[in-house]
């Protein structure tokens, strides 16, 4: 297996635990800085692996993910992208659906996790190891065992899987199953002989794997990730997983300040000066100050805009946007010219 051409992204699923708002938005549209995670689960299969092609699961809300997936098209023109029907059967079937297309070995994500910062060529490196593998799974350690009772456990022999259970109530260790998966055709083969599962009357894609770790030829191999692992069950999984990337960027931001000033030359400097050092660039939008305002401002060498105001202060809206406008930074902090704000 020198290459992965395909990759397959589960896109159907309801998202039920993270309603209102998956009524509206299908949880692989979430944004997180910019791109949605379908977007970002696309550039990861193509700039990782340099898949040529994907097949995207869509079912709930499809006309949006299919309006996604146009503007993904637009971004990564270099891979086909085709939409499949999902089964509504459960993520196992919706994969065995593609049999027809699939020959190959191919790569599957689902639609809702995110890997921040992930090391997802591992899995290269995994099958150099056992060229002969029947699958391999991403694996993270976690020292929360409630993130493993959520999704799936695996017990290992090195690094081959013995076993696998889907939300463990005890989990054998901190092993934490992901939703990558790298199959090979044999994924087809087991899919027909397993049994449906007594709880949810469906086939679940752990019983399908654990059904080829046990008896495959090849064996079913984890991948060991490193990386921050997001898995949208909920609201809070996604507000979390927000706060956590941006925290994360925060110093790669550039910050501008914005003073809004009209004759405030008793206090400009000061202001200045108090906050010169913690952002990149201060804007000063000047209402036409016909005191020493502008002077005190060019001397501590910030840029300086006039705004036609004609010193009216009903104005102060319009002097914002100005600056605003103006301003380059990625994060804008507006603050009052009279002192009454300080940086820290």
């Amino acid at each position: 297996m020198k290459k992965i051409r395909i990759g397959v992204i589960a896109a159907a699923g309801k998202g039920t635990r993270a309603y209102p708002r998956t009524s509206f938005i299908p949880k692989p549209l979430f944004v997180i800085e910019g791109k949605t995670i379908l977007h970002r689960n696309v550039e990861l299969l193509y700039k990782t692996f340099g898949v040529e092609k994907v097949y995207i699961l869509v079912g709930h809300l499809k006309e949006h993910i299919l309006a996604e997936i146009e503007v993904i098209r637009l971004a990564l023109p270099k891979i086909v992208i085709e939409p499949a029907p999902w089964t509504e059967k459960g993520l196992a079937s919706d994969i065995a659906s593609l049999e027809k297309n699939i020959q190959e070995p191919f790569l599957t994500i689902l639609g809702d996790e995110y890997y921040f910062k992930t090391d997802h060529e591992n899995f290269l490196k995994t099958v150099k190891a056992h060229p002969k593998l029947a699958a391999s799974i991403g694996v993270v350690k976690t020292s929360l065992l409630s993130r493993i009772r959520k999704n799936y456990s695996v017990e290992l022999d090195g690094d081959k899987i013995v076993d696998l259970v889907e939300k463990p109530e005890d989990p054998p260790n901190k092993i934490l199953g992901l939703g990558s998966y790298l199959f090979t055709p044999e994924y087809f083969k087991y899919f027909k002989i397993t049994p449906p599962s007594s709880k949810s009357g469906v086939i679940e894609i752990t019983q399908v794997i654990d059904k080829m770790a046990k008896e495959s030829a090849g064996g079913v191999y984890a991948t060991t990730l490193s990386c921050e692992y997001f898995n949208i069950n909920s609201m809070q999984d996604y507000y979390h997983a927000v706060y956590e990337v941006r925290n994360e960027l925060f110093p790669k931001f550039k910050s501008s300040l914005v003073i809004p000033t009209n004759n405030n030359e008793r206090s400009i400097t000061d202001v200045i000066v108090d906050f010169k050092d913690k952002f990149h660039e201060i804007l000063v939008i000047d209402n036409e100050s016909t005191d020493d305002t502008i002077n005190l401002c060019k001397k501590e060498k910030v840029k300086v805009h006039t705004f036609p105001g004609e010193g009216d202060p009903k104005r102060l809206g319009e002097q914002v946007r100005r600056g605003i406008e103006q301003a380059s930074g990625d994060i804008i902090v507006v603050v009052s010219p009279d002192g009454s704000f300080r940086s820290k």
